[in-house]
């Protein structure tokens, strides 16, 4: 790895920084065994990249660290969220928070299918007008933009993940929903409802949280000692596969789906084929996106708790973006009869 990207990396997790100041250009020469013109190139680029600065007579300083002398951050809060529960939770609170001053801009990264390129025009656009915190369903498609993150924190701009983007979110800040919880419960339910057959429908993409629930599927079927008798992904409106498959059957089956959107779809299949839930299948989704109005049994997190939190951050403006605040909200099941 290059030491720019090193030294990138130790910024952002604080390795290096000492009330906001960086060792000097020998110390970190020595430090990383490399050559001081080495360092040098690396703190040029930095500088440019906005992600230090150098204060003549003071030092080496990281921008928007709380030590460091830094620009006061105006009060914008930008958005880019998958439009569901947590779009709508953040879209109905936003008016409460204006009564303080705090403004937003939210952006709908579902249509663009979370498109890395337009996620990084808007945050590129948005740094210009000076925003103190972004709270993010970041795109999990290459490239993703973890570079731009860190520059966005290095410049006292908070970034708030809502959903993973990577495996490792170690060095991230983050509210998410425990994925692999929420798919073992509605699993075990099914369980505990007294089927013997579970048909799972998943997502077709390779998001980390896709992958944690398909994980906690997968782990709690076997030892739920459940028959797997069929599993597929399913795209955005998809019903013909959905269809062939209720056709098949066999008896005491329930259908797992990833997530209430995929659940509704099942529904509306079952009513063309005239089959009722229960009675001929069972039906229960792992994420409700829909909120009360999905008409299916399903986990619930609690969003408005995840949200409160998350803004209780996002608006403490003592709070640094520095802070790795990382919390994990476990799921309970939402009853709706269909199993």
């Amino acid at each position: 790895m290059k030491i720019i990207d090193v030294l990138r990396d130790d910024i952002a997790a604080n390795r290096i920084v000492s009330d906001g100041k960086l060792p000097s250009m020998r110390e970190v020469s020595s430090r990383y065994k490399c050559g001081t013109t080495t360092v040098k190139r690396a703190f040029d680029l930095l500088e440019q990249e906005g992600i230090i600065r150098v204060v003549r007579g003071q030092g080496t300083f990281v921008i928007g660290h709380e030590d460091a002398p830094q620009q006061k951050k105006s009060k914008l809060i930008g958005a880019i969220l998958l439009n569901g529960a947590l779009m709508c939770e953040i879209s109905a609170i936003k008016d409460q928070y204006l009564q303080n001053g705090w403004l937003f801009s939210i952006y709908d990264a579902t249509l663009d299918h979370q498109s890395p390129e337009k996620e990084k025009l808007f945050l590129t656009n948005a740094m210009k007008q000076n925003f103190s915190c972004f709270i993010i369903s970041a795109s999990p498609i290459e490239p993703v933009n973890t570079e731009l993150f860190m520059k966005l924190r290095a410049q006292g701009c908070k970034v708030i993940h809502t959903v993973p983007y990577k495996k490792d979110m170690s060095d991230e800040c983050y509210f998410f929903t425990d994925y692999a919880q929420a798919a073992g419960l509605a699993t075990w339910k099914i369980a505990a409802s007294g089927y013997k057959n579970i048909v799972y429908l998943g997502r077709e993409t390779t998001a980390p949280h896709v992958e944690y629930v398909n994980e906690g599927v997968q782990n709690t079927i076997c030892d739920s000692g459940l028959n797997l008798v069929q599993s597929f992904t399913v795209h955005h409106k998809e019903s013909e596969a959905i269809i062939e498959c209720l056709k098949q059957l066999p008896p005491q089956t329930a259908i797992l789906s990833f997530d209430t959107e995929i659940g509704e779809i099942v529904s509306h299949c079952a009513a063309r084929l005239g089959k009722k839930i229960p009675g001929d299948f069972g039906l229960v989704s792992i994420l409700n996106v829909f909120g009360i109005t999905a008409s299916h049994s399903s986990t619930c997190g609690d969003i408005r708790a995840l949200v409160n939190d998350l803004m209780a951050y996002a608006t403490d403006e003592t709070r640094s973006p520095f802070d790795r605040v990382q919390r994990i909200y476990r799921n309970s099941f939402c009853d709706k009869g269909t199993l």
